[in-house]
């Protein structure tokens, strides 16, 4: 009996001690969570003043001024110019006389540079406008119509000059030539524009003498059409 109760003495302090000790670990994985609860907590008010900060309107980036679309660019720049009230030189009524005897559209400059005044006019088929500048001795040649041949006009930019590329004709396109080194005319610019194509027939062709190239592409695009000039 003794000896029984010995053992069942000491199996009651064996479960005393295991209980103890899981006190013990349960105890311990707690406070390693409460230790690290407050690094994780420590975080979180970190990021809170970053969001704050970025929406802060002492911070916040001014809204700009949104750019101009491209359509209201293109607007912008389709604004049609001023519109024309006349030929160059004051040769408008001269030539309504002419277009009036022709059956095709007689076209004339609207700009000239400085300087340049009418020295004759010929027509009606072929017609030929004659522009000098007193000053400069430098000529300007608008011929245009039916009664020519387009070999007879091309054959001095292609035996004499060189195509330096397309150039508007007013509502045409052209081709702008210029001089090669040597040419017996002297150096020049010629602009030929076809409004019927190369088998049509009607030829536009301005050639100037003492215009540079830079001079010449405005001179080409001011060409208008006579009935559309009021």
């Amino acid at each position: 009996m003794k000896r029984l109760a010995i053992t069942l003495l000491a199996s009651l302090c064996l479960l005393c001690f295991l209980a103890l000790l899981g006190v013990l670990i349960v105890r311990s994985g707690d406070e390693s969570e409460t230790v690290a609860s407050p690094t994780a907590a420590a975080k979180t008010p970190t990021a809170t003043p970053t969001a704050k900060t970025t929406s802060s309107p002492t911070s916040a980036t001014p809204t700009p001024v949104p750019p101009v679309s491209t359509a209201e660019e293109t607007a912008v720049a389709a604004t049609p110019s001023p519109e024309v009230t006349g030929c160059a030189a004051g040769i408008t009524a001269e030539l309504r006389g002419i277009d009036a005897r022709v059956d095709w559209a007689v076209y004339c400059p609207t700009y000239l540079p400085p300087g340049y005044e009418k020295e004759l006019i010929g027509g009606p088929n072929p017609l030929e406008i004659r522009i000098v500048n007193p000053a400069t001795g430098s000529r300007i040649y608008f011929v245009q119509g039916t009664g020519m041949k387009l070999s007879s006009v091309t054959a001095l930019v292609n035996n004499e000059g060189e195509l330096v590329g397309s150039v508007p004709y007013g509502d045409l396109v052209g081709q702008l030539f210029r001089s090669l080194p040597g040419a017996a005319h002297g150096p020049f610019t010629a602009v030929l524009a076809l409004p019927e194509g190369e088998a049509g027939g009607l030829i536009q062709y301005i050639e100037a003498y003492g215009v540079s190239e830079d001079e010449m592409r405005p001179i080409a695009a001011s060409m208008r059409r006579l009935d559309t000039i009021p």
